[in-house]
């Protein structure tokens, strides 16, 4: 640097060589010596460009641009001209000035492509035009165009793919690939494409692959790559892909463990490696390996506890308790939903919202248990606790403790209370489903409803009453199995509700039962008749 204050002809030189060095050890010292650059050399745009950057970090925003300015009006070629547009579009983005922006990033885009015209190889051009636009397909979603985003993003993902299959791709460029997989798979979600977003989860985890074995000594890459599994098992046990969502989601957890085991003192890689647990616990019930699940949910339970985090204990011990109820293992599920309720009402007045929220999520556990274990009148009890705890803001919660209240009150043979409660989850979910009419899930819940209202109708001599029950049920069910003929869930259905119908006794008992074995054959024909489907073909054949 010394060299490069003194003048004369290795100056310039000795500033780029103290720049390079002070780039890599110390910010402070680089932007002196980018600034002697630009004293020795006023027109080179590359260094004023560092300069810039350099101020930007450290928050002096003004004068970044400033330097960026003079960079492109001193840019000899379109190139380096590209780059400052760019870097202009950078700096208005970080000053909040979205319109300079938006002209920044499409000024560079439109260089860059006079670059690639007249050299269509040019490496660097082709990957700053695909970077700017990123940028203009990110202000797109941010703008709520998540489909205009996306069709950006995809037009900068092809410039790269194809960039990489003209030559050996670096690893730089790897992760502009995998920057863009994830942003066009989370756009794919939202616009309800889960196919497209798992095809591009799944190619965004390939070019992290890469960086991490690239790289090895980087644990940013192995970090990014367990970030992108986590993400792609989610997607996966959206899906029901269950086998799939949990090999992601060990493949995750392995890189977690060797993250925090590289760095045993930082909070945030125990942190991760904590949540990645949970995620895999998801992952093994869903599959249905619940000894997993419950172990994977146990250690993610622990970890929290070590870092004293008194929410994310909460949701644990919740985790806990419906796996072990899943699991049928009722006293340690009792025991996680106890101690929740007991720690949310020691809780602060600061926290009161959440902590309604995770006793009503208890005590509608404890509910549960108490219909596992059969002691009706304490699921009762429960399941109304739930509901004061959880209000009624929210119509789908609402509906769904009613249901099991009514429930509640069948097993306990408060007959009044158990057609009160069961007829106003009828009327809820009507509501939700006119609100959202062909809704899959909101047919089935409301489905659902209308059977036990129709078993109640039976049980109390009411058949009229049942029957319309039932009849406005198997409506639901034929447009669901309309809707997807190959779901076995909804062909089941259409069997359990016929089977219904046929034990009325009227002059269509018959026809009924007739259907219902015919379900039962196309689940047979799937090869997904289960165990209950068998003792269910047992009674109708009975009747005959």
């Amino acid at each position: 640097m010394a060299e490069a204050a003194g003048g004369g002809v290795g100056a310039s030189a000795a500033a780029k060589r103290a720049a390079a060095l002070a780039l890599e050890l110390d910010a402070q010292r680089a932007e002196a010596a980018f600034a002697r650059l630009c004293e020795i050399e006023p027109g080179d745009a590359v260094s004023r460009l560092a300069l810039a950057q350099l101020r930007a970090d450290r928050g002096e925003l003004a004068a970044a641009r400033g330097e960026a300015a003079r960079a492109f009006q001193d840019a000899a070629d379109d190139g380096a001209k590209a780059l400052a547009a760019f870097t202009l579009g950078e700096i208005a983005m970080a000053r909040g000035d979205r319109e300079e922006a938006k002209t920044g990033y499409a000024f560079a885009m439109k260089l860059q492509q006079r670059v690639l015209t007249a050299y269509p190889d040019d490496f660097d051009a082709l990957r700053h035009f695909a970077r700017a636009r990123q940028r203009t397909a990110d202000m797109l979603a941010q703008e709520g165009d998540a489909a205009g985003a996306r069709d950006g993003h995809a037009e900068a993902l092809a410039a790269l793919e194809a960039l990489s299959q003209r030559r050996e791709a670096r690893l730089s460029l790897a992760e502009d690939l995998a920057i863009g997989c994830a942003r066009i798979a989370a756009l794919s979600e939202q616009l309800r494409e889960p196919d497209v977003a798992l095809r591009f989860a799944n190619a965004r985890c390939g070019w992290l692959q890469r960086l991490a074995e690239g790289e090895p000594d980087a644990p940013v890459w192995r970090h990014d790559l367990a970030e992108a599994l986590e993400d792609r098992a989610g997607l996966d046990l959206a899906a029901e892909r269950w086998a799939e969502g949990l090999q992601a989601a060990d493949g995750a957890l392995r890189l977690r463990v060797k993250l925090a085991a590289a760095a045993p003192t930082s909070a945030p890689a125990r942190r991760a490696l904590s949540r990645s647990w949970s995620l895999l616990a998801e992952a093994a019930s869903r599959a249905g390996d619940m000894k997993r699940a419950r172990a994977a949910a146990e250690h993610s339970r622990a970890m929290i506890e070590l870092e004293g985090e008194p929410a994310a204990l909460m949701e644990a011990l919740l985790r806990e308790g419906r796996l072990a109820l899943r699991d049928g293992d009722l006293e340690p599920g009792r025991l996680a939903f106890k101690r929740v309720c007991e720690t949310a009402q020691a809780g602060t007045a600061e926290d009161l919202a959440q902590r309604r929220i995770w006793l009503a999520d208890a005590w509608e556990g404890l509910g549960d248990v108490g219909i596992e274990a059969r002691r009706f009148p304490a699921a009762q009890d429960a399941y109304a606790r739930a509901r004061v705890f959880r209000g009624n803001a929210d119509p789908h919660h609402e509906a769904r403790l009613t249901l099991k209240l009514g429930e509640a009150a069948l097993g306990a043979h408060e007959v009044q209370a158990a057609q009160q409660a069961l007829s106003e989850t009828c009327a809820l979910r009507l509501a939700i489903l006119d609100g959202s009419p062909g809704d899959r899930k909101h047919m089935r819940d409301l489905a659902v409803g209308l059977e036990r209202l129709g078993l109640l109708a039976q049980a109390l001599g009411d058949i009229e009453a049942a029957r319309d029950a039932w009849m406005n049920e198997l409506a639901l069910a034929d447009l669901m199995r309309a809707q997807t003929p190959d779901d076995e869930n909804a062909t089941r259905f259409c069997a359990v509700v016929c089977a219904h119908l046929a034990t009325l006794g009227d002059v269509e008992a018959l026809r009924h039962r007739d259907l219902a074995l015919m379900h039962l054959d196309t689940l047979v024909a799937m090869g997904r008749e289960s165990d209950t489907d068998r003792m269910l073909r047992a009674r109708l054949v009975r009747r005959r």
